[in-house]
Order: structure tokens, then C-alpha cells, then sequence
């Protein structure tokens, strides 16, 4: 992390720190690192995506690559970690102030302890506090198992963009249970 400061933000991202009285605005959701999941392919493209989260008055994004699912075993954390230094060496060369930060959108697998354990999936900043857990979109799957293990653990999970997953649309009962047994929902800004 290039660990910008107030002095070094531009005039999109204080006015939404001012507006929003904090001293960062994050983003804990982003798939912005080149050539590791359906983000940016190139260098290029991660920079101008970057460029607009800035303009957007975003000042830290979590870097979350897609981890199992068709990306299995491709984007490890330390993977994930490298690919962030080498775009953030480019963002300080063109002076884009935006911190990235590590972790993972981690497709619900019954080896999510083991890969924990192992260091292979990231956690939400490489806190060890959060997980951003993915749901398969076409199946249901249910994670009540995952947020049980994971709360054990002292995890929090957080069940990525439920408003997609076409089987719990109208019911509310299913996201309901998860949040009881200690997860969160993150839902995508757009919706």
C-alpha cells in the first residue's frame, strides 16, 4: 500500500470524505487487478479504472480477484499481493492517489477452512476479520455451513451481491438466516 495522505487527495475524493465526515472512503469490493479474473485485462485498463474510482472521490479499494470456482488455485493470496504492488508502483508513477488493499471474492467451497489455514485465500484487507464469500449464481447453494465455520473462527462472512442470485429473488428468508447466524450482505452500489 503507497499509504496516501489527506494532503495528497484531489479535489473528487476530499469533497466525498468532507460530505461524508470520514477520513477514507472505501470500496471493499473491486476487481481491478490486471489479467487475474473478468477485471481489467491489461495495466492499462486497471490504471484507468483506478482513475475513475478516484474521480469517484474513492480513496482505498480492497482488490478482490475471484478465488475456486473457474478460477481455482489461479489466484492465490500471495499472487494477489504481487499484482497489487506492481499496480501500485504504476499508480505512484502516474500519480493516481488511491490505496489498494488485498483480499479475495471466495466462491463457497467445503476446503474454505483448509485454504484459510494455508494462507491461499485473502480475508478483507488481509485482516483475518472478513471473508467475501460468492454464491454460485445459477445453483443454490447454502452457505449457513461456511458462515458457521468461518464465525468460529472469529470470521465474519459476507455474502457478496445476494441481490443477483436469481433463486432468493422475492425471499428474503434465506439472506435472513445468514445474517442471524452472524454474516453480512454486501450489496452492489448499483442496485
Amino acid at each position: 500500500m503507497s499509504e496516501w495522505r489527506e494532503g495528497d487527495w484531489l479535489p473528487n475524493q476530499r469533497q466525498r470524505l468532507e460530505s461524508f465526515g470520514t477520513p477514507r472512503s472505501v470500496d471493499i469490493h473491486c476487481h481491478c487487478l490486471p489479467g487475474l479474473d473478468d477485471g481489467p485485462s491489461s495495466v492499462a485498463e486497471a490504471i484507468k479504472l483506478c482513475w475513475s474510482l478516484v474521480e469517484d472521490g474513492l480513496t482505498t479499494i480492497v482488490a478482490t480477484p475471484h478465488q475456486f470456482g473457474r478460477y481455482e488455485r489461479e489466484n492465490s493470496a500471495p499472487r494477489i499481493r504481487q499484482v497489487i504492488s506492481e499496480l501500485t508502483a504504476a499508480l505512484v508513477e502516474e500519480q493516481i492517489p488511491l490505496d489498494i488493499l488485498p483480499g479475495g471474492d471466495i466462491r463457497v467451497d467445503e476446503r474454505l477452512e483448509k485454504f484459510l489455514d494455508s494462507g491461499e485465500i485473502g480475508t478483507v484487507a488481509d485482516s483475518g476479520r472478513y471473508l467475501l464469500l460468492e454464491l454460485p449464481h445459477e445453483l443454490f447453494v447454502d452457505p449457513m455451513s461456511e458462515i458457521e465455520t468461518l464465525g468460529r473462527r472469529g470470521v465474519q462472512a459476507i455474502i457478496t451481491h445476494p441481490e443477483r442470485y436469481r433463486y432468493l429473488q422475492g425471499s428474503m428468508s434465506r439472506p435472513q438466516e445468514w445474517v442471524a447466524a452472524g454474516a453480512a450482505l454486501q450489496i452492489t452500489a448499483g442496485s
